[in-house]
């Protein structure tokens, strides 16, 4: 599920900006940015204890220390979203007062965030191409392009969205991304990810596919509660969904291969949703557990 990280992105976006109130700069560093420092903490710890085990000697203590310092392969997103944070009272004055200037940097992101990423992918192009495109970075394009996406997207009108179309859109999408890396793969004889990166067309196409299609199904429901329900448990879900499925593989030997894998992936990704939300959901119930957990 790699639009995972973009919709995580899109969801903070349009709940974060959408607010009719301004920004707190002394709360946002006192509720957002410290606890998630402290979440950062204690999950790079938890993942460290989970690798070594939680038999500790003074031996590996060195190697528990190694492995929270280097963290786990998913964590690099905390400090990712903290950056974002930062910028977040610039990013609410500028959405809520110069629409102008806000569809510029819409326009930007995906020019400079998306296109070049996807451009630079691309088998068999030139070095010296991608040396100079490269040249033109825009760090702001990436984690805030999305995060006030999020925002755009959460004004659009639905009565203009077709369902059925979406979901056919998002199945090709898929459907093509994962046939490209087969043959990308066969053809380099090595294990392919070529469109599986956060910043290309394809996983752009379906984090946007997929907020709307959750707008969508959403619609006639109690809106706000279940925007805050998903927001509170996203960023539970992607931590611990890591240690959702090492353990269901190596405790259960359940991996995409114990069937087709244009079923099984569907089917262990709602597994793994399912698993990690219902856990998450809990955490946020345990006193204490739930400040620094989740």
């Amino acid at each position: 599920m790699r639009y995972s990280v973009p919709l995580f992105y899109m969801i903070s976006g349009a709940l974060f900006l959408g607010s009719n109130s301004s920004i707190s700069i002394k709360k946002l560093y006192l509720n957002k940015i410290f606890h998630l420092l402290i979440l950062y903490i204690v999950w790079s710890i938890f993942y460290a204890v989970d690798d070594i085990g939680v038999n500790i000697t003074i031996n590996n203590i060195k190697l528990l220390i190694e492995k929270s310092w280097y963290h786990k392969y998913h964590m690099w997103f905390i400090p990712s979203i903290i950056t974002i944070y930062i910028l977040a009272p610039v990013l609410y004055t500028i959405v809520h007062n110069d629409e102008k200037i806000f569809k510029y940097i819409i326009t930007v992101f995906i020019l400079f965030g998306i296109i070049k990423s996807s451009i630079i992918i691309i088998p068999f192009l030139n070095h010296d191409v991608i040396d100079f495109i490269n040249r033109f970075n825009v760090d702001l394009c990436q984690g805030c392009g999305y995060f006030m996406l999020g925002y755009y997207l959460s004004k659009v009108n639905l009565r203009n969205v077709n369902l059925r179309g979406l979901l056919i859109l998002l199945i090709v999408l898929f459907g093509t991304s994962i046939k490209v890396n087969e043959l990308y793969a066969v053809f380099y004889n090595e294990s392919s990810g070529l469109l599986y990166g956060y910043y290309n067309c394809f996983t752009c196409a379906e984090g946007i596919i997929v907020f709307l299609l959750i707008r969508k199904a959403l619609q006639n429901i109690k809106l706000n509660n279940i925007w805050v329900v998903l927001s509170k448990c996203s960023l539970g879900i992607y931590l611990i969904h890591p240690f959702i499925i090492e353990h269901l593989y190596f405790n259960f030997g359940f991996n995409i291969n114990f069937c087709n894998p244009a079923i099984s992936i569907l089917i262990l990704t709602l597994l793994v949703f399912l698993v990690s939300f219902i856990l998450i959901f809990i955490l946020h119930k345990i006193p204490i557990l739930n400040k620094i957990l989740v």
